[in-house]
């Protein structure tokens, strides 16, 4: 069907552009809006275009920001990413990925219903007898009466009012990375490269996929199977971003690693989730340096790594001067 999307897309910037030269072009790729080699050229005679993206389930490294870059460039459009979410432990890292690298984005989606690990910004909740609709459509059970419905679907529609929701504050700290957030240590920053946003002198690349290039060692927090449970792997299903949710950074000597804290205007204090049984560290918060001893921490502890007036587009610097440590998140507070 590709051929003939693109022909689609063809005949109607054709006809658009006959009345309406002033306003942008959104093309999607293929693949749900996942792919965009499929356009091999400028597609908009006056170049007033943009390729839009959808995200989801992909590990937030260069394997999916890459080939978006890499179209951008040869096509010389910009790029807005219409729809991506996920867990606070995703898009901490994703968005400011794209942040990063100047893409556009919206959450998806904006408001939904009141359920656990939504990536929203808003929730509400269903009105009473909505289950009514759903056992009706879903499982063929009584149909309600056409005044009933009408009085279901009128509650929804009260209940989705922006006055109505619940504003998801956690949720848009997370995008946003601001005031109290938790960064993954392997959501290290990857734009400027090695040697100026992280150095690994690992030998191989990490088991998991994820930011194999950067030579840095990851393991998992806990083991992907007990002894006994070999029998169920192939009945176990794979998490929805595969070991991503369960990896620890390990770090050694003479590799760092850099954080970008965005935002917050007061005081605060932050901290590394992280175990070692003797580490030295040099923490640096924009100009100050600070020494954190770790000795002889087998289980991951919350420690304290520095404080600050405030964060604005702040570097955090995390070195190993002497020993190795294992880091599960940075928490800002």
């Amino acid at each position: 069907m590709i051929p003939q999307l693109i022909s689609f897309y063809k005949r109607c910037i054709q006809r658009i552009r006959e009345i309406d030269q002033k306003h942008m072009i959104f093309l999607q790729g293929h693949r749900f809006a996942k792919r965009a080699d499929i356009f091999q050229r400028d597609m908009d005679p006056f170049n007033n275009w943009v390729l839009t993206m959808h995200i989801y389930e992909d590990l937030p490294d260069m394997d999916i920001i890459g080939p978006i870059l890499e179209e951008r460039e040869r096509l010389d459009v910009p790029v807005w990413i219409g729809e991506t979410g996920g867990s606070k432990h995703w898009t901490v890292v994703m968005y400011d990925l794209l942040r990063r690298y100047h893409m556009g984005y919206n959450v998806f989606t904006y408001k939904a219903v009141d359920r656990k690990n939504a990536c929203t910004l808003a929730t509400y909740k269903l009105p009473e007898g909505f289950s009514k609709i759903l056992n009706y459509v879903f499982k063929g059970e009584a149909k309600p009466t056409f005044k009933e419905s009408k009085d279901i679907f009128n509650r929804y529609l009260k209940n989705v009012k922006f006055a109505s929701c619940t504003l998801q504050e956690q949720e848009a700290n997370a995008i946003l990375r601001k005031n109290n957030v938790s960064i993954p240590a392997i959501g290290y920053d990857i734009v400027n490269g090695p040697g100026k946003d992280y150095s690994g002198i690992y030998p191989y690349c990490s088991f998991s996929g994820y930011r194999r290039e950067c030579h840095m060692q990851m393991i998992l927090e806990q083991p992907a199977y007990e002894q006994n449970e070999f029998k169920q792997i192939a009945l176990t299903p794979v998490p929805k971003y595969g070991d991503y949710n369960n990896l620890m950074l390990v770090m050694h000597e003479d590799e760092f690693v850099s954080y970008t804290l965005r935002e917050k205007e007061n005081k605060g204090t932050i901290y590394a989730k992280m175990k070692g049984e003797h580490c030295i560290l040099d923490v640096q918060l924009g100009e100050v340096h600070h020494t954190i001893h770790v000795d002889e921490l087998s289980e991951l502890k919350k420690i304290t790594l520095t404080s600050f007036n405030e964060l604005n587009n702040t570097k955090l610097i995390v070195r190993v001067c002497e020993g190795s440590v294992i880091i599960k998140t940075i928490i800002i507070e």
